[in-house]
C-alpha cells in the first residue's frame, strides 16, 4: 500500500510540475544541449551501454537494451537526484514541435535511488548509478536524446547533461571502409570514410532533403561532418566523396597515463605523493609537442578512459581514491593566436574553462591540474583559434599521420516533410587500424 501511494504521489507531482519545467528547459540560456557537468562536485561521469564503459550510448528502440549512467558527487550526504529526457534533432537542438507525451512513455521524470558511499577513502564521495530506460519512463521515438540530471525539487538547476541515441534500424549502411586520403597535398595527413546506404524496402521521398547523415571521429563533437549523397542508383545512395566532405585529420595516437595505483609511479607518471591530510598528488611526465615527430605505433583507446584501482580488491567504484593530477606541456613561448585546451573523453571533449590550460612563464609551458579518480586516461593538447572558439585543432601540438588508429561513427537521420522529429534510422561504427 505504501509503495502504491508513493507511485501515485510521484506521478501527480510529475504531471503537475514538469510541463513548465520542460518548456523552460527548451530555452538555450537554461541548459547546454551536450555532454556537460554544471557542478564542481560532480566527477567521473560515464554513460554507456550496459556495464561496458567503452561503448557508445546507443540503444535500439522497443528492445530490452539498457544504458548505464555512473557518476560521483564529492559529498558526505546522499542527495535525492531525478532525471528526464529531452528529444533533440540531428543538430542537437530541442525538438520543440514534440510534446512530452509524444516522445516519453510513462512519467516525465524518474529517480536515481541506487547509490553507495565511498569506503575508507581520503576523499568522501557518493557513487550513483542508474540503468535506463526504466519501467516508469522510456523513449517512444527514435532519435537524439539529452539526459538531464537534477536534484529533486530543483528542475531548473541541472547537475549534468549527457547525450544518448535511440535507434530504429530502417536502412543499412554498406560497403563501409576508412582509407588513406589519395590527394597529393593531404595523403600523408588525412583519412577518408567511404560508405553507401541501402534503402531497399524503406521509402525516402527526397534523400537530398530528407536525410541527414552525420560523420564523427573519436567521440568528438567539434569536428562532425554532414554529408549529402554523391550519387543515387536505385535504392543505393553513394557517399564516396573525393574532397573534404568525408575526410578527417588523422591526428596522432593519444597520450595516456595510468593512476590505477597511487602507491608507486606507473606509466607516464613522474611522481606520486600524499600530504599530511592524506590528499594525493600525481605529477605526469613533461609532455613535448609532437608535430615534427615521425609516427610511432601505439595501442590506444582513441581518447577513452576507464576507472579502476589496483590498490584494493573489491568494488573500485567506491574504493578508488581521487588525486590531483598535474599536466605540463613544454613550449618555449605561448601561442599568439589562440588558447590551449586539454581534450579527452574524461573531459567530455569540452572546450571550456574546465579544460583550459594556463601558460607558466617561469617553467615555459602550459599547465593545469585536475582532480581525477583512479583509472586509465587518454588525452591530447588542442589549440583553439580565437576566431573559431568551438573547434579544436589537435594537429598543432600532436602532429598528423595518416597511419593513426581512429574510430568513426556514422549516423543516418530521416525526417519527411511534415514530420515533427528526426528519426535515427541507421548507425554504424568503423575503425581505421
Amino acid at each position: 500500500m505504501k509503495k502504491r501511494l508513493r507511485i501515485i504521489t510521484f506521478f501527480l507531482a510529475a504531471m503537475c510540475g514538469f510541463g513548465a519545467f520542460a518548456q523552460d528547459y527548451y530555452r538555450s540560456d537554461k541548459i547546454k544541449f551536450g555532454d556537460y557537468i554544471y557542478k564542481e562536485s560532480i566527477k567521473s561521469v560515464t554513460l554507456s551501454r550496459s556495464s561496458d564503459v567503452l561503448t557508445l550510448p546507443v540503444i535500439e528502440l522497443n528492445t530490452s537494451e539498457k544504458l548505464l549512467l555512473r557518476f560521483d558527487e564529492l559529498a558526505e550526504d546522499y542527495r535525492s537526484f531525478r532525471f528526464t529526457f529531452i528529444h533533440c534533432d540531428a543538430a542537437w537542438k530541442p525538438t520543440e514541435d514534440l510534446l512530452q507525451h509524444e516522445f516519453l512513455e510513462g512519467l516525465y521524470e524518474d529517480e536515481i535511488y541506487e547509490y553507495k558511499f565511498s569506503f575508507n577513502t581520503t576523499q568522501d564521495y557518493i557513487h550513483y548509478t542508474k540503468e535506463f530506460p526504466t519501467e516508469t519512463m522510456r523513449p517512444k521515438l527514435s532519435g537524439n536524446y539529452l539526459l538531464v540530471v537534477y536534484e529533486d525539487g530543483h528542475q531548473s538547476d541541472p547537475f549534468l547533461t549527457m547525450r544518448f541515441m535511440v535507434l530504429e534500424t530502417k536502412v543499412s549502411i554498406t560497403d563501409v571502409n576508412v582509407i588513406q586520403d589519395q590527394r597529393p597535398a593531404t595523403y600523408l595527413e588525412k583519412q577518408r570514410v567511404r560508405f553507401a546506404i541501402n534503402t531497399e524496402g524503406y521509402r525516402i521521398s527526397f534523400p537530398e532533403r530528407d536525410l541527414k547523415v552525420v560523420l564523427r571521429q573519436n567521440e568528438r563533437w567539434d569536428n562532425i561532418k554532414y554529408l549529402q549523397p554523391l550519387n543515387i542508383r536505385g535504392d543505393v545512395l553513394g557517399y564516396y566523396h573525393y574532397n573534404d566532405e568525408n575526410a578527417f585529420d588523422a591526428i596522432n595516437e593519444y597520450r595516456y597515463f595510468d593512476i590505477k595505483t597511487l602507491k608507486t609511479s606507473t606509466i607516464n607518471v613522474g611522481r606520486i605523493r600524499q600530504d599530511n591530510q592524506g590528499i594525493y598528488y600525481a605529477g605526469l611526465l613533461t609532455d613535448l609537442p609532437r608535430p615534427r615527430e615521425q609516427y610511432k605505433v601505439s595501442s590506444d583507446l582513441n581518447g577513452k578512459f576507464f576507472l579502476k584501482t589496483d590498490d584494493y580488491s573489491g568494488d573500485y567504484n567506491t574504493l578508488a581514491e581521487y588525486a590531483w593530477v598535474y599536466f605540463f606541456l613544454k613550449t618555449d613561448v605561448p601561442v599568439s593566436n589562440g588558447s590551449v585546451y586539454l581534450v579527452g573523453n574524461f573531459l567530455q571533449n569540452r572546450i571550456d574553462e574546465s579544460s583550459l590550460m594556463e601558460y607558466n612563464y617561469d617553467r615555459h609551458g602550459y599547465e593545469t591540474t585536475l582532480y581525477l579518480k583512479q583509472g586509465y586516461y587518454e588525452y591530447m593538447y588542442a589549440l583553439v583559434d580565437d576566431y573559431e572558439p568551438m573547434k579544436a585543432d589537435l594537429t598543432y601540438f600532436e602532429g598528423n599521420h595518416w597511419e593513426t588508429s581512429n574510430d568513426y561513427y556514422i549516423y543516418v537521420y530521416h525526417k519527411e516533410s511534415g514530420d515533427k522529429h528526426d528519426r535515427l534510422i541507421a548507425f554504424q561504427e568503423v575503425s581505421f587500424r
